[in-house]
């Protein structure tokens, strides 16, 4: 996790997260090819993450929901105040929200954010893969506008049986 003791500047916490997540997202794309796989399935009720080729999961991981955009209204929602997001799966998001406290980053601490771009959108999901040191991130489309970002922890590819 970044120090949640530090105060950091606006400037040198948007470089050391676009650093960060331009690491993770190389390695997890190197290792593990995420992006590439035919499909995914993304389970609530287990926190877990899986991509699947030829039907066959070939990578599996745990998430926490990091928030979501909807297009057509330009709304965020940070997942810590969306009550469709199950406790378990936004519970290391309580951080990142005390990291927006103690740095003085509103736009970490308001629920929902207004005026949100795809690309901005994108910056807050990387600024909350920093904060949480998270392994990788990914975000998916639902059919209403919806774009939902995740935190990736362990990470692990699955071998050849796995289902």
């Amino acid at each position: 996790m970044a120090d949640e003791g530090v105060v950091i500047s606006y400037q040198e916490f948007i470089k050391q997260s676009r650093q960060y997540v331009k690491k993770v997202e190389n390695y997890c794309r190197k290792e593990y090819g995420l992006g590439t796989h035919e499909r995914f399935w993304y389970d609530q009720q287990t926190g877990e993450i899986t991509f699947i080729d030829k039907d066959i999961v070939t990578i599996r991981a745990k998430f926490q929901d990091i928030g979501s955009l909807h297009l057509p209204t330009k709304s965020w929602l940070w997942a810590w105040d969306n009550n469709n997001t199950l406790r378990r799966n936004k519970e290391k998001m309580w951080t990142v929200k005390a990291f927006g406290e103690k740095n003085g980053f509103k736009f970490l601490t308001e629920p929902m954010l207004k005026k949100v771009s795809e690309k901005e959108g994108r910056r807050l999901a990387a600024m909350a893969i920093f904060v949480l040191q998270a392994e990788g991130g990914y975000m998916f489309s639902v059919d209403d506008g919806l774009i939902v970002y995740l935190a990736l922890f362990e990470i692990q590819k699955v071998d050849s049986g796995g289902r």
